[in-house]
């Protein structure tokens, strides 16, 4: 596949054209003005709690508290505050209960908790945020306190995808999973290696960080949409 990306940068806006065989296929567009929050990582502290819409407030920084839903809260969560551990015997029950768990026996009022935005905030409504994190690498997707390796769909052969599941299997942690992400296709083990091993030290540096700063704070603020768009488009293949 023949790849081009075509950048326009003018006073009031940066344009991203994304080419692909000679047919566009995605455009991207960013403002000074308008400050780019989905990505990025935080230290929030919980400022409400609301059980009857199962959801929290997260005071992350900004002038409008994010929204954290149910839907968007990690099942390790649910295990912590159920008391199910990893090797319980019970543990197909444990999930069962986690499933019942309500927002106000997860969170409480003042709890620091580590978030990752997933929607800008739009008028009077602040950001989205999740648990779920998730930290994207050139070859790889890291996924926080995940213990999953995947490899994408669009990588259909047999035989690649076994190689590329050996390359990483060895570099796996306890509270980290992987998806090999398309652009992996026919990357050398060295450099999926490197990729893994950077994400894993971000993964570090951000846990470290929790640890020592006081929320709100930021633990990862995402590339800039012209740095995020060369690592997500090209590759070594792409390249030549």
């Amino acid at each position: 596949m023949e790849r081009e990306l075509i950048i326009n940068v003018a006073p009031h806006e940066t344009r991203v054209a994304v080419i692909e065989d000679g047919r566009l296929v995605q455009v991207l567009v960013d403002r000074p003005e308008s400050e780019r929050l989905v990505g990025n990582i935080y230290l929030g502290k919980v400022s409400n709690v609301v059980p009857g819409i199962q959801s929290a407030f997260i005071d992350i920084g900004m002038e409008k508290a994010a929204f954290l839903s149910m839907s968007d809260i990690r099942s390790d969560f649910m295990r912590l505050a159920n008391q199910c551990g990893e090797d319980d015997d019970a543990e197909g029950e444990c999930n069962k209960n986690s499933r019942d768990l309500r927002i106000e026996k997860l969170f409480k009022t003042g709890q620091n908790v580590i978030v990752q935005v997933v929607k800008e905030p739009v008028s009077t409504k602040g950001a989205r945020v999740t648990t779920h994190l998730s930290l994207a690498g050139r070859f790889l997707v890291l996924l926080a306190g995940m213990k999953f390796l995947g490899v994408s769909k669009k990588i259909s052969e047999r035989g690649e995808r076994n190689r590329l599941r050996d390359i990483v299997k060895p570099l796996m942690v306890q509270n980290a999973g992987f998806i090999l992400r398309t652009a992996a296709l026919g990357a050398s083990p060295e450099a999926v290696e490197a990729d893994a091993k950077d994400l894993l030290e971000k993964w570090s540096n951000i846990q470290s960080d929790a640890a020592k700063k006081a929320a709100p704070s930021v633990l990862l603020a995402e590339h800039d949409m012209i740095s995020a768009a060369v690592r997500d488009y090209f590759n070594e293949s792409s390249l030549r």
